[in-house]
């Protein structure tokens, strides 16, 4: 069984330190996240890990073979089968290694630049696998996953055998797979045991027990600087008495006042030496509430949004929606869900008039104002800072200041230029300025893919307090189960509408149900006409047939599985 010990690791860049005499071990067999804030150091620490750079200091001890796999999907020349085969020797058989990532025999020659993101991931895991490592690095592995894909994953993950630490802002398979939590955070390592849930916890724990601490720091400070005055206030007047009318200051050994004077100045001493010896505790990082509103000419009168009847869209033979109706009601946030590519952007498209629907008709209210995510951090200027970008659709400083520091863009932050700013900044700027924009609709593909763990907390609080209507796509199920008061499901090119949160609608979908004569028909004959379709079917149109005839296959083997005595 391999294991990794790190020992006072000392890594920086010209005078910024990027860890600073970190220690932790994994062993015995371990998952574990590693968490923290984009630019905290968790690729650097990853590349050490790998041998790819060299520590300014520290000591690291591996056993066993270590696999990696990067967080964007690599970019090959050949076939899946060449992409395989590159590693001398595999000691898995190439069939096994297929079953094992989930990937379908007929995809071995395939180009691999057309294979999907999330195909290019399992087929990065069958790699890895074929070295059979006995550690496991996996930098972002949920990025290029569906929802039905990152629960592949969690389950794989489980069912390795070694040590695994994955670097993931996905706090649900954080959930699903880690066993302890590794938070990197101003340059030091701090491990917590349980996963991702018990790790908030006793995070929130410890915010509050900071909170509570300075609290008690300030009023004890404050006490002793208060005693303090009324010390040196009480030896000021004592020295005032000690002086004769005429100004001669009276002596003597019995001068009552001089001794007294000396008893309060031994107490100011005192006191002034225990305020030098209070340990100061550092003001934590204050929350920022939000209270949004839409004024009244912003605000979208109707009560239906947009309407759409019988909406087909198609892309050469395969149509992508068929006969699609959608009903967006005034306030809900709409959970847009489905395996990847049934069409969920498309749609997104079609209702933000980017894309004509091929038939039937989709109207909008004409008191919507349209905000668009990824419209709008394409048309960021880059030479403004965030508060000048921000700021030229809200000309109320404090309401800019106020979001964007719910956003996490506090202090000189907000003097960046946009240039230099990360995709996942982009986006919390994006979402700034079209809700302070006076948008009454928004429009969000994959709102908090690029963020870091707290950029997801923030905006989904900054998404609660929006008092207008959420369309968007997602496959963060905290996110979704945050946010979402009704859930679109898309497949086959049909939607289907369920009136509920993201967990209502996932315990209804995993209800077991008994199968009747009639739906095992319908099942068996849906497998037949797409196995007559998968035999003449192009290149092209061979993934999505045979992803619809996967979901029918395991539906019926589900549903059996169920109606046994």
């Amino acid at each position: 069984m391999g294991s990794m010990r790190v020992e006072h690791l000392f890594k920086a860049y010209g005078d910024r330190t990027v860890l600073d005499d970190i220690s932790f071990e994994i062993a015995a067999p371990l998952k574990a996240g590693l968490v923290g804030r984009n630019g905290a150091g968790k690729t650097t620490l990853c590349r050490l890990l790998l041998g790819e750079i060299p520590a300014d200091g520290g000591t690291l001890k591996l056993t066993g073979s270590v696999g990696y796999l990067p967080q964007q999907p690599a970019d090959f020349g050949g076939t899946l089968a060449q992409f395989l085969e590159q590693d001398p020797a595999p000691r898995i058989p190439r069939a096994k290694l297929l079953q094992q990532a989930g990937l379908a025999e007929r995809l071995l020659q395939s180009d691999f630049a057309t294979l999907s993101g999330g195909e290019k991931t399992r087929a990065g895991l069958a790699r890895l696998l074929a070295g059979e490592p006995e550690i496991m690095l996996l930098d972002e592995p949920t990025n290029h996953l569906d929802l039905q894909g990152i629960e592949w994953l969690a389950e794989w993950v489980g069912r390795f055998p070694g040590n695994v630490l994955v670097i993931s802002h996905d706090r649900y398979f954080l959930d699903r797979v880690a066993g302890a939590i590794f938070d990197l955070e101003d340059g030091k390592i701090r491990r917590y045991s349980g996963n991702y849930s018990a790790y908030a916890a006793q995070k929130q724990l410890e915010r509050e027990q900071a909170d509570e601490a300075y609290q008690a720091y300030r009023q004890e400070k404050r006490r002793l600087e208060e005693a303090y005055r009324r010390k040196m206030e009480e030896a000021n007047r004592i020295t005032k008495k000690r002086v004769h009318r005429d100004g001669v200051v009276a002596k003597g050994p019995t001068d009552f006042y001089a001794g007294k004077s000396k008893k309060v100045a031994r107490n100011a001493k005192a006191i002034e030496k225990r305020l030098e010896q209070l340990e100061p505790k550092a003001r934590p990082k204050a929350d920022v509430s939000l209270q949004l509103e839409l004024d009244e000419k912003t605000a979208a009168r109707s009560r239906i949004l947009a309407e759409g009847r019988g909406l087909r869209k198609q892309y050469g033979t395969r149509a992508i929606l068929d006969g699609v109706d959608l009903l967006l009601r005034r306030g809900g946030r709409v959970a847009l869900t489905g395996a990847n590519g049934t069409g969920k952007t498309t749609l997104l498209r079609l209702v933000a008039g980017e894309l004509p629907a091929d038939a039937g008709e989709l109207r909008l209210a004409p008191s919507v104002r349209l905000g668009v995510i990824d419209q709008e951090s394409k048309l960021l200027r880059e030479e403004n800072t965030i508060l000048a970008e921000v700021g030229a659709v809200q000309p109320d400083r404090v309401a800019v200041r106020n979001l964007l520091a719910c956003l996490l863009f506090r202090g000189d932050d907000v003097h960046k230029p946009i240039a230099v700013l990360s995709r996942g900044e982009r986006v919390r700027v994006s979402l700034a300025k079209l809700i302070l924009s006076g948008c009454n609709l928004l429009l969000l593909d994959e709102p908090t893919n690029h963020l870091d763990l707290a950029s997801r907390e923030a905006v989904e609080e900054a998404l609660l307090d929006y008092p207008g209507t959420l369309l968007f796509v997602s496959h963060d199920r905290y996110f979704l189960n945050k946010l979402a008061t009704e859930v679109w499901q898309l497949g086959e090119g049909k939607l289907r509408v369920f009136p509920g949160g993201f967990r209502e609608y996932e315990a209804e979908r995993n209800r077991p149900r008994p199968l009747d004569r009639e739906e095992r028909l319908l099942l068996e004959h849906k497998l037949a006409r797409l196995a007559g379709e998968l035999a003449g079917a192009a290149e092209g149109q061979r993934e999505e047939l045979e992803r619809e005839y996967l979901e029918a296959a395991q539906e019926l083997r589900r549903l059996k599985e169920f109606d046994r005595p």
